[in-house]
Parts: C-alpha cells; structure tokens; sequence
C-alpha cells in the first residue's frame, strides 16, 4: 500500500475512470511494515509489541500503547478531503501482525479484529460521519507462508459485523505476481496491476450502488426577501438592534424556542450544520457555497439568517445517510404578477423568473460529479403582490402557472412544492389585504397537485423583543421566527416526501 517498489494505484484509477468517467483522486496514506497495533490512536494500550517500535512506547502499568502517529495523518488527510470529497478507506494491511519470526510479536486474529474494529470506530467518531472501509484480506509472507487463517479469519468477521465492506482477497495473488521470482512478500509489476484491479472490482461494485441508491437531495429555496433572510444573528446595538433582543444568540437562551435551537452551536459555542448539507446562493455577482451555517442571505458574511438554516437542519437531520445540496435563490421587493412572472401567464415573462431558472440549473450543474436528485421546491413570497390588489386577485392563477412551468422546465412532473404562508405580523383583520392575500395563496396551493400550504403567521413575534422594531415586512428580524418558520417549511417537506 505505501507504494514501495511501484504502486497499484494507477490500474485501480484507471479501471474507476473507465467506467465512471470522472476524475479520481487517490491519497495515500500507506505505511510500509506496520501492524494494526501502529495505527491505533494515541494512548490505545495493547499486550505485546509489533516487530518495528518506532511509533508505540511502552506504558507505565506494563504492556505498549500506539504514539498515534499514523492515526492522526490518517485523520488528517480524510479531513483534508472533506464528507464530499472522500470516497472511503482501502485498507490492504495484516501482513506485518500475522505469524511474526518472534512470535511473542504476532497478533491473534481476535486482537486484530478488537483493534481494526477500534480504528474504524474511532475514525467515524473524530469525522463525525459514517465513512466507509473496505478491508482485504491480505496475510501473505511467502511460498512457504502463504498466510494466516487466524488474521484471514477476523478480517472477514468485520466484513459480517458490517463495520467494514468486503475488499479483494489478494493473498491469492502467488507466484509471478510477487516480486523475487514469486518469492517475495512484495508483488511484482503483473501482481500490482492485478492488485488494481481487484480492488477495482470491489469498488466499482458498491460505488455503482451508492450512486444508484443514494443519490443527493437537491432542495430549492425561492423567494423575496423574506427567503433571502432578514433575521438577525447577533447584532444588538442598542438604539439600531434594540439591544439585541429578538436575535439568534438572544433568542437560544430566551425565546420559546431555545430548547429547540441548541443544536445550532457546539461547545465552543461555533455555528455548525448538519455534516450531509451544503449550501449555495448568489448575492449580487458572489456565489457562495459550502456546508450549512449562519450568513447564507442577502447581507454576505455571518450576520443574518433565513429559513434555509432550520429547513436544512431539519432535511439533513433526517435524510443522514444521503448529501443534501440547497439551491437559495432570493431576491427582495419582486413579486410574482411581474417579476417572477411565468411563461404561462400572460404577458411578458419576468426577468427574475429567468434569473431563477438559470441559477437553479447553475446549481444542479455544480453538483453535476454527483447523481442527484431534485426533492422538492419551497416558495416563500408575496409581500408585493399582497400590497397590489390586481397581483392579489391574480395570485393564484400565477402560482399555478408558475409551478406548472417549474416542474416542466426542469422535468420533474410531481415535484413537491412547499408555499410559506406571508405570516407577517400574525393574525390578519377579515377583509383586509394580507386576509385576502393570504387566501390567494391557500386558493393556489389547492389548486395544484403534490403542493402544500405552511401556515407561519403564529411564527410572527412582537416588535418590541425583536431588533428591527420598524420592519414589520421582514418579521421585525426576529431569529426565533425565521428558525420557525424554516423548521415548519422543513417539516412538511419530509411529510410531502414521505406520502
């Protein structure tokens, strides 16, 4: 595996090249001689040594533990590589615990197991993700030692625990496929590429299936302002922000729903995400993309959040076996009888629409290396057309004809459709504009099949424990409420999806 003497690398890529057709990256982290007991992390004690010492010491109470050293340069380059650039772990290792010259150094294959076992735990604790492992089986000395049944014997067990995948059994690759005249303990040239390829074997195999079976969510979030993100993360100025009252950090230790917020930050108190959830939203000329945190709204930087922080929490939370992507794609003061116009309406189609479409398909062409597909739209809009009673009489006819060309545009006959209730300012007075706008929402949704209708006006929270007391069009960028209103948006997605 550490490449000595050549390397089965290039046959192994080459064979994933030929039937993917992507490019593919190999990190080696191989190291030549040693024994599980090397690559256990820092600390792991064990009863007796491996034939190299130079990464274990030994421990004050008796036995030897492991420096960690190649644990934390394992660690370090998975790391490097991130959830969504890392495939999984080729572990090809046994040789150097299995029917050792002294023997008080070789490791009984129940050991090897525990300490396999430990390391491939111990990597998806400090990743924080179920990365895979495929194990060979691989023992092989020499024509005279042609392996161990004991170490063969734990290596399938993790196979039939399901802590690791089934890698290729490369102890049978004898005779000319060793180096010294098939004497050696190294493969020769045929033996590396034949090595590739049984690697290659094993892995197009699963690949094929992970790509198959768990294909990325991909989600749009759409919308004005309101989707763009007006609640305030931790501003508090005391004249400007009403001393902070009403936002994100305020609102997890005071609001209604700080229970429910914990997860927003770790001990340290950093922002963190869901580990499967990805992010991507253009403001003005910037594309910006990357996991799941505060920031992703019209302000730049980290100082403002939208509903995509919760509806994402929310998906990720439960989709965790598969990579989540988010489309955001917002723009403040448009509405739908104009701006966001459909082709299907009459008149001419708006020009944010067009922006829309094209910037969901640079979305999808961003996660294009990834088979994806699209689970569902969310639409949070309205303010302006809920001040224009013509926009407001035409509403639902629009948003009709509005997800008719979505799904049409994009191929996708029954995408789920999630519409946000305009909430602002909670309970609306019968007969007034928000009553009758929010009933042309409701009209609309009815209207068209596999869409829902989120209510969000119980979200609304008063001004006055809120930053931006004059705003009332953008929640008064009260965080408790864009949290909310995300959450429910979240919800009812995974209710949509799972009926």
């Amino acid at each position: 595996a550490s490449g000595r003497g050549g390397s089965f690398i290039p046959p192994f890529a080459n064979e994933l090249v030929k039937k993917f057709n992507v490019p593919v990256g190999i990190v080696s982290t191989g190291v030549g001689a040693t024994s599980v007991r090397e690559w256990l992390p820092e600390g792991e004690r064990f009863p007796n040594p491996p034939t190299i010492m130079n990464k274990v010491v030994s421990h004050p109470q008796g036995g030897w533990m492991s420096k960690g050293e190649v644990y934390r340069n394992l660690i370090s380059r998975i790391q490097f590589l991130g959830r969504y650039g890392f495939r999984a772990v080729l572990w090809h290792q046994g040789e150097s615990d299995a029917n050792q010259k002294d023997e008080s150094r070789t490791l009984s294959g129940k050991l090897y197991e525990d300490y396999l076992g430990k390391l491939i735990k111990a990597t998806r604790k400090d990743l924080n993700w179920e990365c895979p492992w495929f194990v060979a089986q691989a023992s092989y000395h020499t024509p005279e030692d042609p392996g161990s049944e004991d170490i063969r014997s734990a290596q399938r067990a993790l196979w039939k625990s399901g802590l690791a995948l089934e890698g290729p059994d490369t102890d049978s690759l004898t005779g000319k496929n060793r180096d010294h005249d098939g004497k050696g303990v190294h493969f020769s040239g045929k033996g590396l590429r034949a090595h590739g390829r049984a690697w290659a074997d094993k892995v197009e195999l699963w690949l094929s299936q992970e790509l198959q079976e768990k294909k990325a969510l991909v989600f749009v979030l759409a919308g004005q302002s309101n989707m763009q993100g007006q609640g305030v993360v931790s501003m508090d100025h005391e004249k400007y922000y009403n001393a902070g009252k009403g936002n994100l950090v305020w609102s997890m230790e005071n609001s209604q729903s700080r229970d429910k917020m914990k997860h927003l930050r770790d001990e340290q108190g950093e922002w963190v995400g869901p580990p499967n959830v990805r992010i991507r939203y253009k403001q003005k000329d910037e594309v910006r993309s990357g996991p799941l945190t505060v920031g992703y709204t019209g302000y730049g930087g980290s100082s403002h959040i939208g509903p995509e922080l919760q509806f994402g929490h929310v998906v990720g939370e439960h989709f965790q076996d598969r990579e989540v992507h988010l489309i955001k794609t917002a723009w403040g003061g448009k509405s739908l009888f104009k701006d966001f116009r459909p082709p299907s309406s009459k008149g001419e189609t708006g020009e944010y629409y067009t922006k829309m479409v094209e910037e969901i398909r640079a979305g999808l062409d961003d996660f294009s290396s990834n088979a994806y597909e699209l689970g569902g739209f969310i639409w949070m809009q309205g303010w302006n057309d809920m001040v224009s009673q013509e926009a407001t009489a035409e509403y639902a006819k629009n948003l009709v004809n509005f997800v008719a060309d979505l799904r049409k545009e994009f191929s996708v006959k029954n995408l789920p459709v999630i519409v946000g209730e305009l909430g602002n300012g909670g309970e609306a007075k019968p007969g007034s504009g928000m009553a009758k706008f929010r009933k042309a929402q409701n009209d609309g949704v009815k209207k068209i099949e596999q869409a829902w209708f989120v209510s969000t006006k119980e979200f609304a929270r008063p001004p006055e424990l809120s930053p931006n007391i004059g705003h009332g069009h953008h929640w008064y960028g009260n965080a408790e409420s864009y949290f909310l209103i995300g959450d429910a948006l979240g919800r009812e997605m995974i209710r949509a999806l799972n009926r």
